[in-house]
């Protein structure tokens, strides 16, 4: 559930630390799954899928 009004129509949604290869660490959304209950795991390959707004861009991740 979803208290924010933007992420409402974004529920279910998975909220992971992503260890980047070239380093640093980010706290990010893992997108393109239907169940992320289910589908994402510890450990599994990410990539980068930027979501574009008018004044920044926000990097998600789907699975590899």
């Amino acid at each position: 559930q979803s208290y924010h009004p933007f992420f409402r129509n974004k529920v279910p949604y998975a909220v992971a630390w992503i260890d980047m290869d070239e380093g640093p660490r980010i706290l990010s959304n893992i997108t393109g799954v239907d169940n992320p209950h289910e589908e994402v795991r510890i450990g599994m390959k990410v990539q980068v899928e930027w979501e574009e707004h008018e004044e920044l861009n926000i990097p998600l991740f789907k699975p590899a």
